[in-house]
């Protein structure tokens, strides 16, 4: 899942170019949820491979990520979404019985109904309206429904029957909208990314947590367990042992050579989530599936 608050997408991006363009553009692998339940414990760890288009040609993002062009944020973005939801197009307007809010988009941006101050207090903050003001910026023209909710963007469905029961045709907006901007959106989480590596060199421990992250990005899985693990479970909180982000296990990772450093870093991410099920124990019925999830990190090849 996708947690976080108040950040905001910056200019940078040189760290994601420079990773990119130097380790070659990706191969994708693929965990396929059990009915778009993106924390489902019966997530498959048979993994799909397929090859990202060339760098050269296509239309680019343009913009700091943006030497990657939209066939390679449209590659990555299927990668993320089919990690999320199985890359299930019905799935990117969807609503899982066991959560109190819509998760949407390929990375299920979550979307809290107003008011949800148990939602708010557990996860920090929605993610949706967070994208759809950045897609704005981008010029993207907005469903009906969504611009109804504007300014505030509180989500308009006060329940999960309201949203199954939903007109056909809102529903098709915004598959079709959530479709047509899928690079957008691959290029939001990347530009998050970016702005959490410059938080972390400025932070605790700034210098070794910067190491390896280096590390990882120059291992055979590039830095997609980086780019995937922030839009799963966030950036984290610095100092933190009951935080489960991606600052908190890149802090757990052990020394390692890059050519392991993937694997360490998978490691590292199950310490960091058996812990958040230590704490917190109505989550371990995601535990499997999350494992699932960090096997690809092992897998994936640049």
């Amino acid at each position: 899942m996708k947690r976080w608050k108040g950040w905001t997408t910056r200019g940078g991006g040189v760290l994601l170019v420079a990773l990119f363009t130097a380790f070659c553009a990706p191969v994708l692998n693929s965990v396929q949820p059990v009915d778009g339940e993106s924390e489902s414990p019966n997530e498959t760890d048979s993994p799909l491979v397929k090859k990202a288009p060339e760098a050269d040609g296509g239309e680019s993002s343009g913009g700091s990520v943006f030497s990657l062009n939209r066939a390679q944020l449209e590659s990555l973005a299927d990668q993320i979404f089919l990690n999320e939801a199985g890359g299930n197009r019905e799935k990117l307007f969807f609503w899982n019985p066991n959560e109190a809010f819509p998760s949407l988009g390929i990375g299920h941006f979550i979307w809290f109904r107003k008011n949800d101050t148990q939602s708010e207090a557990r996860f920090g903050g929605d993610s949706f309206p967070t994208l759809v003001r950045f897609l704005q910026s981008e010029g993207e023209e907005l469903p009906t429904v969504l611009k109804n909710t504007l300014p505030e963007l509180d989500c308009p469905w006060p329940s999960r029957s309201a949203f199954l029961n939903a007109p056909r045709s809102t529903r098709e907006q915004m598959i079709s909208f959530l479709e047509r901007t899928k690079h957008l959106q691959m290029k939001h989480i990347v530009q998050r990314f970016d702005t959490a590596m410059e938080s972390f060199r400025n932070g605790k421990n700034g210098s070794a947590i910067d190491a390896r992250i280096q590390a990882v990005a120059k291992s055979p899985a590039g830095p997609y367990p980086l780019i995937d693990y922030v839009n799963f479970k966030g950036e984290g909180t610095a100092g933190s042992t009951t935080s489960w982000g991606l600052w908190n296990v890149l802090d757990e990772m052990n020394a390692t050579s890059q050519s392991e450093a993937h694997k360490e870093f998978a490691r590292a991410a199950d310490v960091v989530l058996t812990r958040r099920v230590r704490n917190n124990p109505e989550d371990r019925r995601w535990l499997e599936g999350w494992r699932n999830r960090l096997k690809t990190y092992e897998s994936f090849r640049m």
